[in-house]
């Protein structure tokens, strides 16, 4: 049985080790698009800094995740992040506040723990799917001009809206808000650690480099809201790094050597999928990722779970 996933983030990932721990014999490939694994659970670096400029924790709040993730608690690869947080807003004085549920990390980098679950799995990197096609034999995957290979199962961990581009199933009705990711390495380390920023433009300020197993020197990453990210998402970006850079100072007063701006088109689900998977054992298409529920790492594992269960009773 041949399974093609397109995508390797947290979901395909999580998808394709739960396949492997229950049924070896099957033999899932995945496709990535990009240079590595990891999606948005990813870390940019400069010369002298590094920044988590996407997912900036997760949850464990399921039993099953837990489970899932005991392996790497165990090893130290995932740790808790227990950072100074503060709510900030452009009018009054910063105000402390509490984060009740554990928050993790995997250390050194976002990427660390997607990069543990790829060991062992085929995973084909630089490598856009561009096309299925069904034939006698199977579903045709196309990818790049190298690559024309016939799978029994074809399962998209894309967002909703590549996914509808390449399976015949309307996802339209999920619906994302961009975001703006800016990285400033700062001259001094501020006040905090994490901020939830209100009444702004800005919506989170992370200090990386105050998680578990990163580099000491100040590193910030600062989240735009979807709003304003909608406004400007077509804007030239040099001129969207700058005006953000200015609100952060604004804000915090802190000031940067450098910087680097992200833009990420499908940063925050709006409106989830009715259902946590879509699975048609008759055309024997698939999806799963963390838009199916809501948005965060631990949906992500959720979606492909409930995936990987209904595969599995298939296969059986």
């Amino acid at each position: 049985m041949r399974i093609a996933v397109i995508g390797a983030g947290i979901a395909a990932l999580s998808l394709a080790k739960l396949l492997h721990r229950n049924r070896p014999d099957l033999n899932v490939v995945l496709f990535e698009k990009s240079r590595g694994v990891g999606g948005r659970m990813a870390t940019r670096y400069t010369e002298t800094h590094a920044f988590d400029h996407g997912a900036q924790f997760f949850t464990a709040r399921t039993e099953s995740f837990q489970r899932f993730l005991a392996p790497y608690f165990q090893s130290g690869l995932v740790q808790s992040w227990e950072p100074r947080i503060t709510t900030i807003a452009p009018v009054g004085s910063p105000e402390s506040r509490p984060w009740f549920d554990a928050h993790y990390v995997a250390q050194p980098r976002m990427t660390s723990l997607c990069k543990a679950l790829a060991a062992g799995v085929d995973v084909r990197l630089d490598c856009a799917v561009e096309n299925i096609a069904r034939s006698q034999s199977g579903w045709q995957l196309t990818a790049g001009n190298s690559i024309d290979e016939t799978f029994d199962w074809i399962v998209s961990t894309a967002p909703a809206e590549q996914t509808s581009n390449l399976l015949p199933v309307d996802f339209s009705d999920v619906k994302f808000d961009p975001a703006f990711a800016l990285m400033l390495a700062l001259e001094e380390t501020p006040f905090f650690d994490a901020a939830v920023v209100k009444h702004a433009d800005i919506e989170w300020l992370a200090m990386s480099s105050s998680k578990p197993g990163r580099d000491t020197r100040p590193s910030l990453v600062a989240h735009s809201s979807g709003q304003y990210a909608k406004r400007r998402f077509d804007d030239d970006r040099n001129d969207v790094e700058k005006d953000l850079a200015e609100r952060v100072f604004e804000l915090t007063g802190m000031t940067a050597k450098n910087r680097q701006l992200q833009r990420w088109k499908y940063a925050k689900v709006t409106k989830p999928w009715h259902s946590p998977c879509f699975f048609s054992p008759d055309s024997q298409l698939a999806a799963c990722g963390d838009w199916m529920i809501g948005g965060k790492v631990e949906d992500a594992f959720t979606s492909a779970k409930t995936l990987a269960g209904k595969l599995l009773e298939q296969f059986a």
